[in-house]
């Protein structure tokens, strides 16, 4: 057993020694890398005194070329360059004017004068026409009226202007007043009454007392101008004047169609209207 052990030790000798013999007759097709890598010299650089060889130079020993910056001669604010528009002046405001009075323009011929009454509050027309509905075979007066009324009166002879707001107008069927607003109207809600003169007023007038009279004058509405003649009872209260006035026109007189709409039956083609002035000294 002893002999076995001491071969055994001396096998890897054996082997080692044969592989070294072998490597002397040839060079091994490939080398084992060893186990351990060897620490390898840094490699000596070159003296460049003694070697022949141009020394290999990590930096260019040639002199740089410098080159010299050109000379910029100091900069000077030279300004604005020569032109041949002058140079512009500071505006100056003009001196402030005091404000010239406004002469207060004269009265427009037609218009309100300085003795002119306004027509305005507890003035009141109204348009009675007789109508027959489908639900209702008996013949009556449908009123409507309104109190959108404006204008002005003039005793001295010059024309006298009432307008009517149309779409103020009110009933008592709702379906009435829509249509006048909508289908009669519906673009041209003002229409004006003109007086072009009043004629000569008695004594009795300026004193209180009525006077009864007729008054020539046309109803406007939009483009179509109507001929109508008011009865009118007329009083002088100093600062208010009350007129009643009262005339008839036909819808064809009006320039329009006798209106149709489904609850109306029967429409009359005479319509009355009855008109109370309120004015006031303005």
């Amino acid at each position: 057993m002893r002999s076995i052990a001491i071969v055994l030790l001396l096998l890897p000798a054996l082997l080692f020694g044969a592989a070294a013999c072998g490597a002397e007759e040839a060079e091994p097709a490939t080398v084992a890398a060893p186990t351990q890598a060897p620490v390898t010299e840094p490699a000596a650089m070159p003296d460049p005194t003694t070697s022949d060889a141009a020394p290999a130079t990590l930096v260019s020993t040639e002199p740089e070329t410098t080159v010299e910056p050109t000379a910029v001669p100091p900069t000077t604010n030279p300004g604005p360059a020569p032109t041949d528009a002058p140079t512009p002046q500071p505006t100056t405001a003009p001196a402030t004017e005091e404000p010239t009075e406004v002469p207060k323009p004269e009265p427009v011929e037609g218009g309100p004068g300085p003795d002119s009454f306004i027509v305005g509050e507890g003035s009141l027309i109204t348009f009675t026409v007789e109508e027959e509905l489908n639900r209702a075979p008996v013949r009556f007066d449908a009123v409507i009226s309104g109190s959108g009324l404006s204008g002005f009166a003039n005793l001295d002879g010059s024309p006298s202007v009432i307008t009517l707001d149309l779409h103020s107008l009110e009933s008592d069927q709702s379906f009435r007043d829509r249509y006048i607003r909508d289908r009669m109207f519906p673009n041209t809600p003002m229409a004006t009454v003109t007086v072009d003169s009043l004629p000569d007023l008695p004594q009795s007038f300026l004193d209180g007392e009525e006077t009864e009279g007729t008054l020539d004058g046309t109803l406007q509405v939009g483009d179509t101008v109507t001929p109508l003649t008011f009865d009118v009872i007329a009083r002088h209260d100093g600062s208010v004047i009350n007129v009643l006035g009262k005339t008839t026109f036909t819808w064809e007189e009006l320039g329009l169609g006798k209106p149709v709409f489904g609850p109306v039956a029967y429409l009359a083609d005479e319509v009355r209207v009855q008109v109370l002035v309120v004015a006031r000294v303005q």
